[in-house]
C-alpha cells in the first residue's frame, strides 16, 4: 500500500548486540528487529524501535565505536520501591534500520556486568532496575513515536511486566496496543519474594494462582505467560517440550492452559555478521562453492591457541556458558577418549567455577590436545566457528541454540543432543539422511557421556575414513537458508493475526 503509514513496533530486551550482550537473547534482539524493519505488516510498512537499558557497558562500547547517543529530550521521574528514580531516554538511528532507544538511569544501569557483578551473584535489586525499565519504555517510548505502537514486543522475564501492565492497566492511548510475549529459556523465571508485589506497583488482585503467584511467591514470567496477548517460543520442538513436566520448570500446566496463543517460531542468525565469505575476524574467507579458506583458518586457530595440527584427525570446538543446561561436564568425561584418538579441542567460556578450574586442569596436564579460554571474546569465537572441524553442544535442553547453525553456516559440522532447537535444524547423518544428501551433523538420543562419546567417535571416523562424505556434510550445511528470512515473515504474519484479533 503505497504511502501508508509505518506500523510502529517497540521491541523491550535486558540486551541486544552490538550494545550488550551475555548471550542469544542478545544476538535475537538485535536481528529480529533488523530483519522486520521494513517489512509489510497488514500492508504497512514496520517501523521498529529498541529499548534497551543504558548500561555501563554499553555507553563504553558506543564512545569505542564513533556512535554518539542523542538526548531525545524525553525525561521521566518517578517513585518504585521506594526510591525517586530520575532517567532520560537517548537514541540512536542509522539509515535503513531500526531505531534504538536506551533508559539511561545511572543509580540503577552505571554498574559492572548487566545483571550481576563479575563473579558474584545477582544484583539484590534487578526486580527494580527491570521493573523501573519496564515503565520507562511504557511512560518514554510513545513520546517518540507520537503515540503507542500498535505491538509491544517483550523478551524473557526482565521484560514480563510489560505485557502485565497493558492488560492490567490498558487504557487509551494503549488500548489499541497488543502484546506479543517471547520466552527464550523457562528456567529464568524471574521469582521474587512476595514482598515485591507491592513495591513493583501490582495490585495483590493479581497474586493468585493464575496470576501472578507462584508457590507463595511472586513469579513475573508467569505473569508475561499470563497476560500477553500471544505467546512464542524459539523453537517448534521447545514449544512443545514446554507443555510436559520434563521441560516445563514447573509451569508446564499454566502453559497448557495458554497453549492455544503460543507458537514455536525457530530463530535464525545475522548472516551478514555470521557468513564465512564475508568474515573479517577469521584468517581467511570461502564459501561453499570455494570451501578451501577452510584450511587456513583452522591453522590459524590452532596456532592461535597454542594446539599442533594433526590432518588425520578432527579439531573439535565449544563457545559456550559454562553452566549444568550445556552439558559440559559431558564434554570433559570425553576428554579421555579424544586424546585417544588424538583428535584436539578449543573451548571458549567462562560461567560455573568449578567447570572452569575443571577445564583449565584439563587444558593444563593435556596441552597437546586441550585448549581453553576463559571469558568471552567474539573475534575467538567467529575463528573457533571457522578453524573447528566440528562443534559441540551437548546441551541438556535447549530452547533453540544458535552455535549448531553459525557452525553449519562456516562448514563446521554439529555434535549435537537430539533436543529443542538442535532437533529442529541439525539433520542427523544417518543411512538414509546419507543416501538422500540432506544430513549435515551428528545427534545422539541421550545426554550422558556415552552418547556424546559415540557421536564424537562416529564424527572422527567419517572425518578420517570418509572425507567425500564429511565434505558433503559441510556442503549441505553451508547451503542452507540460515537467515531471519522466513522466521521474521512469520513474526510478521503472528503481529497481522494478533492486531486483527483486535479489531475484530
Amino acid at each position: 500500500m503505497k504511502g501508508a503509514a509505518p506500523l510502529q513496533v517497540v521491541f523491550a530486551s535486558s540486551e541486544a548486540m552490538p550494545w550488550s550482550h551475555t548471550g542469544g537473547l542478545a544476538e535475537v534482539a538485535a536481528a529480529l528487529p533488523a530483519a522486520l524493519h521494513g517489512s509489510l505488516i497488514g500492508g504497512r510498512p514496520a517501523e521498529v524501535t529498541v529499548a534497551l537499558p543504558l548500561y555501563r557497558a554499553t555507553r563504553t562500547w558506543a564512545e569505542a565505536n564513533g556512535r554518539a547517543l542523542d538526548d531525545t529530550g524525553v525525561h521521566l521521574e518517578f517513585h518504585m520501591a521506594g526510591q525517586r528514580l530520575t532517567m532520560d531516554l537517548l537514541q540512536w538511528r542509522e539509515d535503513g534500520g531500526p531505531r534504538w532507544v536506551f533508559v539511561d538511569c545511572p543509580q540503577l544501569f552505571d554498574r559492572d556486568g548487566l545483571y550481576d557483578p563479575p563473579g558474584q551473584g545477582a544484583y539484590a535489586d534487578n526486580p527494580l532496575r527491570f521493573g523501573a525499565f519496564c515503565r520507562a519504555v511504557l511512560w518514554g517510548v510513545p513520546h517518540l513515536l507520537d503515540g503507542p505502537p500498535a505491538i509491544l514486543h517483550a523478551h524473557d522475564w526482565q521484560t514480563a511486566l510489560l505485557p502485565l501492565w497493558l492488560a492490567t492497566e490498558r487504557q487509551e492511548p494503549w488500548a489499541q496496543c497488543r502484546s506479543v510475549f517471547t520466552i527464550h529459556n523457562l528456567a529464568f523465571q524471574g521469582v521474587l519474594d512476595k514482598a515485591w508485589l507491592p513495591r513493583l506497583g501490582l495490585p495483590w488482585q493479581l497474586f493468585h494462582s493464575d496470576g501472578v503467584e507462584f508457590w507463595d511467591r511472586l513469579n513475573l514470567l508467569k505473569g508475561g505467560i499470563v497476560f500477553a496477548d500471544a505467546l512464542t517460543t524459539v523453537s517448534p520442538t521447545y514449544a512443545s517440550e514446554i507443555l510436559g513436566p520434563a521441560a516445563g520448570e514447573h509451569l508446564d500446566g499454566l502453559l497448557r492452559s495458554h497453549a492455544g496463543k503460543l507458537e514455536g517460531i525457530l530463530n535464525g542468525i545475522d548472516s551478514q555478521a555470521w557468513s564465512p565469505e564475508t568474515d573479517h575476524h577469521i584468517a581467511a574467507t570461502y564459501s561453499a562453492a570455494d570451501p578451501s579458506g577452510k584450511a587456513d583458518c583452522r591453522a590459524a586457530l590452532l596456532a592461535e591457541v597454542g594446539l599442533e595440527a594433526n590432518a588425520q584427525q578432527p579439531v573439535f570446538g565449544v563457545v559456550a556458558r559454562f553452566a549444568w543446561q550445556k552439558g559440559l561436564d559431558l564434554v570433559a568425561e570425553c576428554v579421555p577418549s579424544l586424546i585417544h584418538h588424538d583428535a584436539r579441542l578449543v573451548i571458549l567460556g567462562s560461567g560455573d567455577p568449578g567447570l572452569e578450574r575443571r577445564f583449565s586442569a584439563l587444558a593444563h596436564h593435556h596441552r597437546a590436545h586441550v585448549a581453553v579460554r576463559l571469558g568471552f571474546d567474539v573475534g575467538l569465537a567467529h575463528r573457533i566457528e571457522a578453524g573447528a572441524d566440528a562443534f559441540l553442544m551437548p546441551s541438556r535442553y535447549e530452547p533453540c541454540g544458535l552455535n549448531q547453525m553459525f557452525s553449519m553456516a562456516y562448514g563446521t559440522l554439529p555434535v549435537v543432543h537430539n533436543v529443542g532447537g538442535l532437533r529442529d535444524t541439525v539433520v542427523p547423518a544417518t543411512s538414509a539422511t546419507l543416501a538422500d544428501g540432506s544430513a549435515t551433523g551428528f545427534v545422539f538420543e541421550h545426554p550422558d557421556a556415552i552418547g556424546l562419546r559415540w557421536a564424537m567417535e562416529t564424527a572422527i571416523s567419517m572425518f578420517r575414513d570418509r572425507p567425500s562424505q564429511w565434505r558433503q556434510l559441510m556442503e549441505n550445511g553451508m547451503r542452507r537458508d540460515w537467515s531471519w528470512a522466513a522466521s521474521a515473515q512469520r513474526y510478521a504474519n503472528l503481529y497481522e493475526r494478533v492486531l486483527g484479533s483486535a479489531t475484530s
